[in-house]
């Protein structure tokens, strides 16, 4: 093993001193801090003392580092200029030891009687390395040097589900914290026809005003002060995925919310809404879901049409692997492209977010609506004690309301089987 370089006195008391006025300067400022308010007792002359001896060290230090660097060049060019000019490594009080290559050079065997190389390819070259050492092999997993790999700019997100319901419903911005609309809850029709001079029969409609509130799905994420500087796109990066949270939780209250603020109310939750059970067919279930919701509301004439279906990703895997009866799959050719499906001709819209073994069918896009009262915001501050300990916050929200105008106009299937 080579030697490391021999002490230099003056650069070691150097280092000593600086190590000795940094204890001091550490040992200064715990004695005067204060944790409680997080904040520094010195002040004025006491202050300005300590910030001298920062200086101090920075001056010392700059002082180490060009003496260390002189020092080192001055050994290195000694190490070069040692030795039979092969450029062998010169430690002081350690004799030179030839490299393999030099010891091979100079071997009688190679030079031959008539020159350096005569024998090269005549006779095999015998060579002694009495100062060659066993050690431990080196290899890239261990005792040895890594070698360095790149990171490439790729990012691997976890996988989050689609947001699909919001595409069947229509959407607006309001600039109120709640949504009041007028629901018909009487349509009594007494049209008939009448003989002349009979009398006109008497017809019923009746209304109710109706209210829904906007609320606040949110969340932070702290983060340090250091990984925002040294990451510029780090924000970009948790905006997004801070968005993506926001839709997620949003489009699951639009489902699930049970109406109880700061909850949405979700449709499964909705007063009124039909119900189916699973009665041995998965598909004759969903026809009867689709069923209900139209002639339901057809004979209060509300004139509701199901324009989509709500259903589990492991649900409707079990729908595309049911076959007839001659073993064909009865929703399509396991080659034919994956377009948009659609079931009894309603679309299909598949999210994790409804239970496995239950669908919601229903007209969403005339008798639902979200409105929004400060769409998806995200915002990066301090938060508590965020400033004191060098950090910031970002936080996302939106505030919404999930309009259900008829509760009638969905209905749930259920018990559809694993």
């Amino acid at each position: 093993m080579i030697e490391q370089y021999p002490v230099n006195t003056e650069i070691k008391e150097l280092g000593l001193k600086i190590e000795a006025r940094r204890k001091e300067l550490a040992d200064t400022w715990e004695k005067n801090y204060d944790v409680q308010a997080k904040a520094t007792k010195l002040k004025d002359a006491s202050l300005e003392e300590f910030l001298k001896g920062e200086q101090e060290i920075s001056d010392l230090q700059k002082q180490y580092l060009a003496k260390a660097t002189a020092y080192k060049n001055e050994i290195e060019l000694k190490r070069m200029q040692s030795g039979d000019g092969n450029g062998l490594d010169f430690v002081p009080g350690r004799r030179l030891v030839k490299s393999v290559g030099d010891t091979i050079l100079d071997a009688p065997e190679f030079k031959g009687e008539g020159g350096r190389f005569k024998n090269f390819k005549s006779a095999p070259v015998a060579a002694e390395f009495p100062d060659i050492e066993l050690k431990t092999l080196m290899t890239t997993g261990a005792n040895g040097y890594p070698p360095f790999v790149t990171r490439t700019g790729e990012i691997v997100y976890q996988p989050t589900g689609q947001i699909v319901l919001q595409d069947f419903m229509p959407q607006d911005m309001t600039t109120q914290n709640a949504i009041k609309f007028i629901q018909e809850t009487v349509y009594g029709s007494a049209a008939a026809p009448r003989a002349e001079g009979g009398t006109y029969q008497e017809s019923t409609l009746t209304y109710a005003e109706a209210t829904v509130y906007t609320e606040s799905i949110s969340t932070i994420i702290p983060v340090s002060d250091a990984q925002l500087e040294d990451v510029p796109e780090l924000i970009a990066i948790i905006n997004n995925r801070l968005g993506t949270m926001i839709r997620q939780k949003l489009q699951d209250q639009q489902i699930n919310g049970n109406g109880t603020a700061p909850n949405l109310t979700g449709f499964l939750n909705a007063s009124g809404i039909l119900s189916v059970s699973y009665q041995g067919d998965a598909f004759s279930a969903l026809l009867q879901g689709i069923t209900k919701v139209n002639s339901n509301n057809y004979a209060n004439a509300a004139s509701a049409h199901c324009n989509a279906m709500v259903i589990n990703p492991q649900d409707l895997q079990n729908l595309r692997l049911t076959k007839n009866s001659i073993g064909d799959y009865i929703l399509g050719n396991p080659g034919a492209p994956m377009g948009n499906l659609t079931i009894w001709g309603v679309a299909v819209a598949e999210t994790e977010k409804i239970a496995q073994g239950n669908v919601l069918t229903g007209d969403f896009a005339m008798f639902s609506h979200l409105w929004t009262r400060k769409g998806l915001t995200i915002e990066i501050g301090y938060n508590a004690s965020d400033f004191g300990n060098g950090r910031k916050s970002v936080r996302a929200e939106i505030r919404a309301a999930n309009e259900i105008g008829r509760a009638s106009a969905f209905c749930e299937i259920t018990g559809l089987p694993a």
